[in-house]
């Protein structure tokens, strides 16, 4: 059985690995104050794909999907 939840979750979790990705490497071609906000980003995508993380892995416990 297909579990749409769950492909949903997947699918938000895929997205914020690129955007955390993304900023990664913008931050590589940075310096000073940009590097600075580019390392804020980084940070706040990190938080983001942990919370999409979180929230798949939490769905399939609850589910068993």
């Amino acid at each position: 059985m297909v579990c749409a939840e769950k492909i949903r979750l997947r699918d938000e979790y895929s997205a914020t690995v690129r955007c955390l990705r993304a900023a990664l490497k913008n931050l590589g071609t940075k310096t000073g104050d940009e590097w600075v906000k580019g390392l804020a980003a980084s940070k706040a995508a990190r938080v983001e794909c942990a919370k999409a993380r979180r929230a798949l892995d939490e769905h399939k416990a609850q589910h068993g999907c």
